[in-house]
């Protein structure tokens, strides 16, 4: 039988969760929403940002261990950091450093501050991997809602608008709405005792993936079933719940021609010859043929941090941008954080754990032909898995 996990205790009664862990999780809560911003810089940056100085302002009064991050997250990091420098020492543009340092915020940051605030409350884990599956979802219904004309938020944010019927709700381009509601879908069962408001909270990341028209989310999404299906019954029973919920509807649209001729052009993975998606081929294979050029132009080290979201397939944009070194240490990014992911659920039992894992898996084969690498939103299950290492490291340390 396995041990109580920190996050499945009980806090006792008054007890209140320290800002700074509230904060933490706040920022999982707006990272999806990366359409909103504050003169160029998200609110998720911000809030990163006063979490690290109250963080590094404890660990100088009251000399707290700071904690230790994987081999693989520093070797992530390390070569991200580099790639930057080295680009940025030749091409004589800081923005190369910029970017770099922008995403390690993303990479490394967001998961050692998640680390350091988990040690002052160590039921942050589950909460950073709630509050990210709410904020997903609320950017699903804003999605929805601007599709369906009841609201027209998103034009509202974005410098242009992306006309047109796919949405992005609150992120900044429907690519990201679609992926990143299919990667909270893995979590969704775990927050609550009732299946038909799980059920319920899927069907709202369903249609989220809808009217994003992403098709390698919309494949990401069926990809994130499988392994709710092979779970805990409880799981099955919310999965199962959400698919049948997702065949009425699209048998209440069939029935309905004028709902199916909206609804139609937003299934792009089934319409392979339509001009839209033509058109979507046709860029990506100029996007490919551009990312492998600037790859060969510098096999070690890449062309720069400004190839990075060019390549439309994370595997190109690594090469353009920094070589054989970034897509080796990235690769080696990955799969470490699955592996320390699905060592720690079969150690521990723990759910949750398992689900961020799956959920990162998500992320990395849909990036086979998407361009999300550097978004604050796609690190919070790296996160979730490694608030639940270091906990167990710390349990195994004190011999609990």
């Amino acid at each position: 039988m396995s041990a109580t996990l920190p996050y499945q205790r009980r806090r006792r009664r008054g007890r209140r969760p320290p800002l700074v862990a509230l904060a933490m999780a706040f920022a999982c809560l707006v990272s999806p929403w990366n359409a909103v911003d504050l003169k160029g810089i998200q609110p998720v940056d911000l809030i990163l940002g006063a979490v690290l100085v109250a963080v590094s302002a404890r660990a100088l009064v009251r000399d707290d261990p700071m904690a230790k991050m994987p081999a693989w997250l520093v070797a992530g990091c390390s070569a991200i950091l580099l790639v930057g420098a080295y680009h940025t020492l030749f091409s004589q543009s800081i923005s190369q450093l910029d970017r770099s340092v922008r995403w390690i915020l993303a990479a490394g940051l967001l998961p050692w501050l998640a680390v350091m605030c988990s040690r002052r409350w160590p039921a942050l884990g589950e909460r950073l991997a709630l509050w990210w599956v709410i904020g997903i979802a609320a950017s699903a219904s804003v999605g929805i809602a601007d599709y369906f004309g009841v609201t027209n938020i998103n034009d509202g944010l974005v410098p242009v608008p992306w006309g047109g019927d796919r949405q992005a709700g609150l992120s900044a381009q429907p690519n990201h709405l679609g992926l990143a509601c299919a990667m909270a879908l893995p979590l969704v069962a775990h927050f609550t005792r009732r299946r038909w408001t799980a059920a319920g909270v899927g069907l709202l990341l369903f249609g989220g993936v809808i009217v994003s028209g992403s098709r390698a989310a919309q494949a990401a999404f069926v990809l994130a079933l499988l392994p709710s299906l092979a779970g805990p019954a409880r799981n099955r029973r919310v999965v199962k719940m959400t698919i049948l919920s997702a065949i009425a509807i699209a048998i209440a649209l069939t029935l309905s021609g004028s709902a199916r001729s909206q609804v139609q052009p937003l299934l792009r993975i089934f319409s392979e010859h339509s001009a839209d998606t033509e058109e979507s081929n046709a860029g990506r294979a100029q996007l490919a043929e551009q990312a492998w050029d600037s790859f060969l132009s510098n096999p070690i080290l890449g062309g720069g941090m400004d190839q990075l979201s060019r390549g439309h397939s994370v595997p190109l944009q690594l090469l353009a941008t920094g070589g054989a070194v970034l897509a080796l240490a990235c690769f080696v990014y990955g799969f470490g954080a699955v592996r320390s992911g699905r060592k720690l659920a079969r150690a521990s039992g723990d759910q949750l754990v398992r689900a961020a894992a799956w959920s990162a898996v998500v992320w990395f084969a849909a990036g086979i032909v998407s361009n999300s690498i550097a978004d604050r939103f796609l690190y919070v299950p790296i996160a979730v898995i490694l608030v639940a290492r270091d906990g167990e490291l710390r349990r195994r340390s004190t011999g609990q």
